[in-house]
């Protein structure tokens, strides 16, 4: 599915539920932000195009996830998944919770 079809079709599908667009603008934010984060903590440093390349690749994964009527926790994990964000669910009763596996820390060199 191309990037402008699978926006549509998510788009259409987050509307018909209030408030869902805005969850699923909330959750893009977090990973938006966790690549970046990635991206300035990486050595060598990530070119701008590699950074937008990994943003583009996750944002069509949860895009297509949503089209193809999966709910905003699998959206989340599939745009993780796809440029290796770390990934754990965790079920709170009914309702999933996502959370970031925080890497050990590393010896200073």
């Amino acid at each position: 599915m191309e990037m402008a079809e699978a926006q549509q079709r998510a788009l259409d599908i987050l509307r018909r539920t209030p408030g869902t667009e805005e969850q699923a603008r909330g959750v893009w934010k977090v990973i938006f932000e966790m690549i970046g984060d990635r991206a300035e903590s990486a050595t060598p440093k990530l070119k701008y195009y590699e950074v937008h390349h990994q943003r583009e690749h996750a944002r069509l994964a949860m895009l297509t996830a949503i089209a193809e009527g999966k709910n905003l926790t699998q959206a989340d994990v599939a745009a993780r998944e796809a440029v290796g964000l770390p990934v754990q669910i965790i079920q709170a009763g009914e309702v999933p919770v996502v959370r970031v596996r925080q890497r050990p820390p590393q010896p200073a060199s």
